[in-house]
């Protein structure tokens, strides 16, 4: 939940995207579920991730 809030904070997500992905992370929250979140919230949270973390390897769409 720390990195949602900095992407947050950062202005990487939308606060829309914020509570969405933390409300689907906190009642899903085992790894096989939260990769299986619906397809707009992990764009959006790997969108994020490539912004706060250019260097690392983009990960699929699930």
């Amino acid at each position: 939940m720390q990195t949602l809030k900095e992407m947050r904070q950062l202005g990487l997500l939308t606060q829309e995207q914020y509570l969405e992905i933390r409300a689907y992370v906190m009642s899903h929250p085992s790894p096989e579920q939260i990769t299986a979140m619906p397809a707009h919230l992990w764009q959006a949270m790997l969108h994020a991730d490539a912004l706060m973390y250019p260097d690392d390897e983009p990960q699929p769409l699930h």
